[in-house]
């Protein structure tokens, strides 16, 4: 029989009375996971399929048939057509099969074969979709458990499409709630069991397009007499979580919300400083973090929230978790920012959620694929920053590109001397070059025996390094992918960093330039004064070989301007090219490019590597940096040329070889190692960062009795 020690520790003439108990571990490690927005219509089935075109509704008819030429006007056959609907599971699946795994997601379309009954909007705004029948047998076969309704799709096809979307789901043993024929049957719990625990499921919706007397939609929230979602409100919180009635302390309450603005990365009411942001704001109110703070207050064990269709950082609140957005999980916007995602892992016992792991996501030609190297730490580490704006501490494992919900900040403190070479610049003083960061650690602060401003940076372009490629099938139409490439490729001949690099290739019978950039821009959404491009190139009797970006006012279209750094000609080795560009005040979106010219003759091979857009923040005036952070770049300006410096820095991990609770170094771990990790519990020893690393035996970040029982065992068993 499984078990673990308890240990009761008491003060006695200041000595230690240790007291040991076996306690028998009758709980197996069960969890949830929670993904979010799925919808798996539309661009699933014609490559250029758009809600707002005026023939929508006709492709919407012939859909689930998939007629001969039904695509037509709408591109070319889909993901669905071309190779079956079981395909958009196949990245992930994995992760879905664990049986004491309960798999949960945000269903944001009616599943339907009938489309005769459109909501009255969607002749002004077009905004009406939905998934076939078959691909209930895929959400089976994934292993779903639990799907929530109540979103503000939910009345496209009206009554009808509840109705159908609740059959399907019901005949597949999926259970749903969120969403009605009336409020009762829309604010109404729905309950999944384990062996040893009942889960209760809740949800409500405040995005209520009606309340901005948007012609688009219908009355969205249900009331005694029609369908729709439940709508979310203190009131409706307070009252689903009573309705459980005694089951309130027996049960584990996941409450999920679909709130917040579409697109937009913070869960705070952004419309006082960005109202004319975009035309998807449709929502009364933005109150996310009042609302999820309510529920857990309510008795909510676990929030979780949905609708900007981008990640949102999660974070702690009376010990627990909410997560504000997901992000989408399968979803056919071709909005490059709603393309990483994650799956959050909670796990639970009998007395409420504990572990929170966080595995990064990325929707590569809209399959959702797990995202491994560069990318998958790009996806955690601004997870991270969001989460620590938040008050809440995530901890990344580069290594293994997963993340953990943990109760305290990096506690292994770094310091690294560091000569730096300055450059004057227009200003009249001198200024470094964009210095990359070792992300093991998180900067702290940069100090100096000089007069130093400092600011630090973060990488926008997760994909620069051309190395994500994880495998897909042929049938998949791949005109979505991160770069435009036209009459590039992608090569793996040679590179600076990495296994791959940009190859163009010209010669004078080209009439033009070879081009990269990105697919369908990227949103400025942090409003910095400057950014810098920069990358690494490699030619061959290249001509203006550079990397540049260009401005727009809107997405893709309205450029204001565009700059690159300087061109480069002839035969090159690798070189780090950059450009610190001052930001439009009328740019709203850019994106990164990368072009060569024809050669006057012979002809012109150049690869471009590791290139990004740096992001900055303001120039620091000893403004406290917070971390875990997503700083990925530093820069330098002074009034003399070269500086001395020193980069404090903190981490979750500790680089050296070490035994584990050997706290004095003596080769043995014994009750002596005990008494000192005692006395670092209890606050009457500071341990330096090695005695910190052995006494911090289960790697949660604390010294404290869990690590004390531990140590103990491990003494035991040996």
């Amino acid at each position: 029989m499984e078990g673990f020690l308890f240990l009761n520790l008491n003060m006695k003439n200041n000595l230690f009375i240790i007291a040991v108990f076996i306690i028998e571990n009758v709980f197996a490690v069960n969890s949830i996971n929670f993904v979010g927005d799925i919808m798996m219509g539309r661009r699933y089935y014609c490559t250029t399929a758009n809600s707002y075109n005026n023939n929508n509704q006709g492709l919407e008819d012939n859909l689930c048939e998939m007629n001969e030429g039904f695509c037509d006007g709408f591109g070319s056959e889909g993901i669905i057509p071309s190779c079956g609907s079981s395909i958009l599971f196949d990245g992930v699946s994995s992760y879905f099969q664990d049986s004491n795994v309960i798999n949960v997601g945000n269903m944001e379309s009616v599943i339907t074969d009938d489309t005769s009954t459109p909501h009255g909007g969607y002749d002004s705004c077009k905004i009406v979709f939905h998934s076939c029948p078959e691909i209930v047998q895929d959400l089976v076969d994934a292993n779903f458990h639990y799907l929530n309704l109540g979103n503000n799709h939910v009345l496209d096809y009206m009554e009808s499409g509840i109705l159908n979307t609740h059959a399907y789901l019901d005949s597949a043993g999926i259970f749903f709630g969120g969403a009605g024929l009336d409020s009762i049957e829309a604010c109404a719990p729905s309950y999944v069991y384990d062996e040893n625990n009942m889960i209760a499921f809740l949800s409500s919706s405040d995005v209520n397009g009606e309340d901005l007397d948007d012609i688009c939609e219908p009355l969205l929230t249900a009331t005694a007499n029609s369908p729709g979602f439940c709508g979310t409100s203190e009131e409706n919180i307070t009252s689903q979580i009573d309705f459980l009635g005694d089951q309130v302390d027996s049960a584990l309450i996941v409450y999920q919300m679909h709130t917040g603005y579409e697109y937009n990365f913070e869960p705070n009411d952004f419309r006082n400083t960005y109202s004319d942001y975009n035309p998807f704001n449709s929502q009364l109110s933005q109150r996310s973090i009042e609302l999820a703070h309510h529920a857990v207050d309510a008795g909510a064990d676990i929030v979780v929230q949905h609708h900007p269709h981008v990640i949102q950082g999660v974070e702690l609140y009376n010990n627990k978790l909410i997560a504000h957005s997901l992000g989408n999980f399968i979803f056919d916007q071709n909005f490059p920012e709603t393309w990483s995602s994650i799956i959050l892992n909670a796990e639970y016992d009998n007395f409420g959620f504990n572990n929170y792991n966080i595995i990064p996501v990325y929707l590569n030609y809209y399959l959702p694929q797990i995202a491994t190297g560069n990318l998958g730490n790009y996806i955690l580490d601004f997870l991270s920053m969001k989460s620590r704006e938040l008050d809440t501490f995530i901890k990344v494992n580069r290594e293994e590109n997963i993340a953990e919900v943990v109760l305290n900040e990096p506690f292994y403190s770094y310091s690294k001397d560091t000569t730096v070479v300055l450059y004057p610049d227009t200003s009249g003083i001198y200024m470094s070059a964009p210095i990359r960061l070792d992300k093991r650690h998180h900067i702290v602060d940069i100090v100096s025996e000089l007069d130093i401003q400092f600011r630090l940076g973060r990488e926008i372009i997760w994909m620069g390094d051309f190395d994500y490629h994880p495998e897909v099938d042929d049938c998949v139409n791949k005109n979505t992918y991160y770069w435009n490439l036209r009459t590039s490729e992608i090569s793996d001949s040679i590179s600076w960093s990495g296994n791959h690099s940009i190859k163009m290739l010209r010669s004078p019978e080209n009439t033009d330039n070879a081009l990269v950039d990105n697919y369908y821009c990227y949103p400025i959404v942090s409003n910095p004064n400057e950014v810098t491009v920069r990358g690494f190139i490699n030619t061959s009797n290249s001509n203006d070989a550079k990397v540049g970006i260009r401005f727009y006012e809107s997405r893709c279209s309205n450029p204001i301007t565009t700059e690159y750094t300087d061109a480069v000609d002839g035969d090159s080795d690798w070189l780090e090219y950059y450009k610190n560009i001052s930001v439009p005040e009328e740019a709203s979106y850019m994106d990164l490019r990368m072009v060569s010219f024809p050669p006057d003759s012979g002809s012109s091979i150049v690869h471009f590597d590791d290139v990004g857009i740096i992001e900055w923040e303001d120039w620091n005036y000893n403004n406290d940096i917070l971390y875990p952070n997503d700083y990925y770049y530093y820069q330098i300006r002074s009034t003399s040329e070269i500086v001395n410096i020193t980069i404090e820095e903190k981490s979750y991990f500790y680089e050296e070889d070490f035994i584990v609770g050997d706290i004095n170094f003596d080769g043995l771990v014994n009750v002596i190692d005990i008494v000192i990790m005692i006395n670092i519990a209890i606050g009457e020893y500071e341990p330096s960062n090695i005695e910190f690393a052995t006494s911090d035996v289960n790697e949660d970040g604390a010294i404290n009795v869990l690590d004390i029982v531990e140590l103990v065992n491990i003494i035991l068993s040996d």
